[in-house]
């Protein structure tokens, strides 16, 4: 029957369309986790490692018990060696390590260039920060807009659906119950009226007056 298959194509299509969102916002979230976990895990690895070296020179003279100063900045750079996520990075990591031990023996020029090195590796890996951040929120708006749209979509759908539901079902029972009263009152002149209703309605409507005429 057409509007039994109307309706029932109309809810399908609001359920498939609810799927869409529903994988649309679960994919968005895991794209974002990918770029969300490379400035936690990567860069920020970095930075405490460039915060570590930075600490160790400016404590170099001083004692500390249980660790040594020079032990703790190689620690440091080690682990910013195997933290490698941007190509320039090895040219200051070759820096640090061409001039750290000169530092540590209170030479003004290697302390001053490895110095500017270790600022210069936090910089970039602030900058690389930066640029995940950014895609990440361009990300997240590209997918706030998409929902939007799948939004409005489905809310079109909904009220075209609405107006079908309407039209196909609710007018229709209305009309049935208006001449039901209207013969249970002792009106048997009332009629069926049909004119603004889709053509399957039409036809029973029209064969209903055909059948109370006799």
């Amino acid at each position: 029957m057409k509007p039994y298959h109307s309706l029932l194509t109309g809810i399908w299509i609001i359920l498939v369309l609810n799927l869409i969102m529903a994988f649309g916002a679960i994919w968005l979230f895991q794209r974002m986790a990918p770029a969300i976990e490379i400035i936690l895990d990567q860069n920020d690895k970095s930075l405490k490692a460039c915060e570590d070296m930075l600490t160790a020179i400016a404590f170099r003279d001083l004692a500390s018990t249980g660790s040594n100063p020079r032990d703790d900045f190689y620690s440091a750079y080690q682990r910013a060696r195997g933290n490698i996520t941007e190509a320039k990075e090895t040219f200051f990591l070759d820096v640090i390590e061409k001039n750290y031990e000169q530092a540590f023996q209170d030479n003004s020029a290697a302390q001053e260039v490895t110095v500017i090195a270790i600022r210069s590796l936090a910089r970039l890996n602030r900058s690389a920060m930066i640029r995940a951040d950014h895609r990440a929120q361009q990300l997240g708006n590209t997918g706030a807009w998409g929902v939007a749209f799948m939004s409005i979509i489905l809310f079109i759908v909904i009220m075209i659906f609405k107006r079908g539901l309407v039209n196909t079902i609710l007018l229709p029972m209305e009309e049935i119950n208006s001449v039901i009263e209207a013969r249970q009152n002792g009106d048997l002149n009332r009629r069926f009226f049909f004119a603004d209703m889709p053509s399957h309605v039409k036809k029973v409507f029209l064969g209903l007056n055909n059948i109370l005429d006799k």
